[in-house]
């Protein structure tokens, strides 16, 4: 079967394409928008919160890494789960950003799958 470059086929194509472009640059741009927020924090904020922090590597290196490592919402989540690991009483130490594959055998471990059956 055959597709004319005006059939709807192409078409549909040709829109996928243009949709998971405009979706990588959506994604670049959320990236770059935390990474200079994360800068503005480790210019502005250190100097009035004190560098103080539980962890290695510091919450705002940890997020940077996290950015530059993992999507950009993917990263938002690890960045607030490491701001909530970081109270009085809490845990300190080496804290790394867990790489994508540390992440799914995390998920896989405690997930269920749609059949039933655990992972």
């Amino acid at each position: 079967m055959s597709v004319s470059p005006g059939s709807s086929i192409a078409a549909g194509n040709k829109f996928g394409a243009g949709l998971s472009e405009f979706i990588k640059a959506l994604s670049r741009f959320c990236s770059h928008l935390l990474l200079l927020l994360i800068g503005a924090y480790r210019t502005i904020g250190t100097t009035h919160f004190g560098g103080q922090c539980r962890f290695q590597p510091s919450c705002s290196e940890y997020a940077m890494e996290a950015v530059r490592l993992h999507s950009p919402f993917s990263a938002v989540r690890l960045i607030a789960l490491r701001i909530l690991r970081c109270r009085p009483g809490g845990d300190f130490g080496l804290d790394p950003v867990p790489n994508e594959n540390q992440q799914t055998q995390k998920c896989n471990s405690r997930c269920v799958c749609a059949s039933g059956n655990s992972l």
